[in-house]
C-alpha cells in the first residue's frame, strides 16, 4: 500500500471516529443523559474550616499553593482588634524591598508560630524581634506560620510567598503534631499536587472537558457499574468509614498502619526540600523542635518520633537547631510547671514563647560571631549586645561554597 493510501485510509478512520464521538455526545445530551462521579470530594483542611473557607469567613482562605492560608483582613478571634495583613500574615506588614542594615528573618511554623491563644506581641516571631533590637541588632521578622500546617505545607508557603522577601534567615519549626494526623482524603503532598493542577492549563482543559462531555460520562459510568454501581460503592464508603474510625483511635501508636498526612519518611524529604530551596536563595535555615506538654507526649508517642527525625535532619544537613522540646523538659526538671510555659497542651503561653524566643536570639547572634558551630542549642546565657551585619547571614548562591562555610552540627537527642 502506498503512502498516500494510508493516508487516506488513516483520515477516513480519523473521521468517521469523530462522526461517532459527536453523533454520541449529541444522542446522549439529547436523552438528558448525565453521570457525576461519586467519588467522595476530596477535603482541603476539614469539613467545617472548608465550609468557612467556602463562605469567604473566618480565619483562612483556600491557596492554591500550600491549600489554605490566612485570609488577609480576617480578624484574630484572640487578638487585641487584630486583623490578617494585607499580604496574608499575622503582624506588621513588610515591603519586599529590604531595608539597608537590617537583618530580616522569616519563621514557618503552625498555630504555635502563629501565636495561638497569645497576642501578637507575646508571640515568638514577634518578641524574637524584639530581642535582637534589644541586643543591638536591627531586625525585622515576618510571621509565616499558619494554623494547622505541616512541614510539606510549609514548603509551599516558602516557595509561593517568604521567598518573595528576601529573607536573611528561614525558620522552620515542624512537626509538633500535624503532621502525624490520618489524612481525611489524600496525604498531604498528594493533595498539594491536585491543588497545584489548576495553575497548569492543560490539565485544568482536562478536568473541565471530564466534568462537561456526556460521552466521558457515560465511559464513567460504565466503569461504575463494573465495579457494582451504587450498592458497591456505599458499601465501599461504609467500610472506609468503619476502617477509618477504628484507625483513629490508636492514631499515637508507633507502628500504626493507617496513613498519616505527612509519614516520617515525606517529613524528612520536605525538610530536606525546603533546605535547598532557602539555600538556593542565598539564606541560612534554621530548624526548631517545638515543645509539647508532657501529656500530650505520653498519649502519643509517635510525636517523639517526629522530634528526633527532624534532629536528625538537622544532624545530617548541617543545620543550626533549637531544641525547644529539650529546652521545656529541662525547665520542667528545674521545678516549671507545664501550666506556666503552655497555654494548653500543644501552643506556648508567653513565658514559653519568650524561651523560645531568647534561645533563638542566641543561636542567630552566635552563628553570625562563628563563637559556636552550627548546632542545637538547649541552654545558653543570652548572647552580649552586639551589631550584626545582615549579609554575614545570607548563604552563597553555590551549595558548595555553602558546605564550606557551615560546620558539622552536634546535635543531641533529648
Amino acid at each position: 500500500m502506498s503512502p498516500v493510501s494510508r493516508t487516506k485510509k488513516f483520515l477516513f478512520s480519523l473521521a468517521v471516529l469523530v462522526t461517532f464521538f459527536i453523533l454520541l455526545e449529541s444522542a446522549l445530551r439529547l436523552i438528558g443523559f448525565e453521570h457525576r462521579s461519586a467519588e467522595v470530594p476530596i477535603l482541603i483542611w476539614n469539613p467545617v474550616e472548608d465550609e468557612r473557607m467556602k463562605q469567604g469567613r473566618g480565619l483562612h482562605r483556600v491557596d492554591v499553593w500550600s491549600l489554605w492560608a490566612p485570609r488577609p483582613g480576617a480578624k484574630v478571634d484572640w487578638g487585641d482588634n487584630e486583623l490578617i495583613n494585607e499580604a496574608g500574615w499575622r503582624g506588621p506588614l513588610l515591603a519586599r524591598q529590604r531595608r539597608p542594615g537590617v537583618l530580616r528573618i522569616a519563621t514557618l511554623g503552625d498555630s504555635s508560630t502563629f501565636g495561638m491563644g497569645v497576642a501578637y506581641a507575646d508571640s515568638y516571631p514577634a518578641q524574637l524581634e524584639r530581642i535582637l533590637n534589644e541586643r543591638g541588632t536591627r531586625a525585622e521578622v515576618q510571621n509565616a506560620g499558619v494554623v494547622g500546617f505541616t512541614a510539606r505545607q510549609g514548603l509551599e508557603r516558602y516557595k509561593s510567598l517568604v521567598r518573595q522577601y528576601q529573607p536573611d534567615v528561614v525558620v522552620a519549626a515542624f512537626g509538633a503534631v500535624n503532621e502525624h494526623f490520618p489524612c481525611s482524603s489524600l496525604a498531604d503532598a498528594l493533595k498539594i499536587q491536585h491543588s497545584q493542577r489548576a495553575l497548569v492549563w492543560w490539565r485544568r482543559q482536562s478536568d473541565r472537558l471530564r466534568r462537561e462531555l456526556r460521552v466521558l460520562q457515560f465511559a464513567n459510568w460504565l466503569a461504575f457499574e463494573a465495579r457494582g454501581g451504587q450498592d458497591a460503592a456505599d458499601r465501599r464508603l461504609d467500610e472506609w468509614a468503619r476502617r477509618d474510625n477504628e484507625l483513629r483511635r490508636t492514631i499515637g501508636q508507633e507502628d500504626w498502619p493507617g496513613q498519616r498526612r505527612v509519614p516520617l519518611d515525606d517529613f524528612d524529604r520536605a525538610l530536606t526540600e525546603l533546605r535547598d530551596a532557602v539555600e538556593s536563595d542565598g539564606a541560612r535555615l534554621i530548624l526548631v523542635c517545638m515543645p509539647r506538654a508532657p501529656l500530650a507526649e505520653r498519649e502519643l508517642p509517635v510525636l517523639r518520633q517526629y522530634s528526633q527525625r527532624l534532629i536528625a535532619v538537622a544532624r545530617r544537613e548541617q543545620l543550626p537547631l533549637l531544641n525547644a522540646r529539650g529546652l521545656f523538659l529541662r525547665e520542667f526538671r528545674a521545678g516549671r510547671s507545664p501550666q506556666e510555659l503552655f497555654y494548653d497542651r500543644w501552643h506556648p503561653s508567653r513565658a514559653g514563647h519568650e524561651l523560645i524566643a531568647s534561645m533563638l536570639a542566641s543561636i542567630i547572634l552566635d552563628v553570625r560571631r562563628g563563637s559556636i558551630p552550627l548546632r542545637e542549642r538547649t541552654h545558653a546565657e543570652p548572647s552580649r549586645s552586639q551589631k550584626t551585619d545582615p549579609r554575614a547571614l545570607r548563604m552563597p548562591r553555590h551549595r558548595a561554597n555553602c558546605e564550606a562555610l557551615v560546620s558539622k552540627s552536634s546535635v543531641r537527642s533529648t
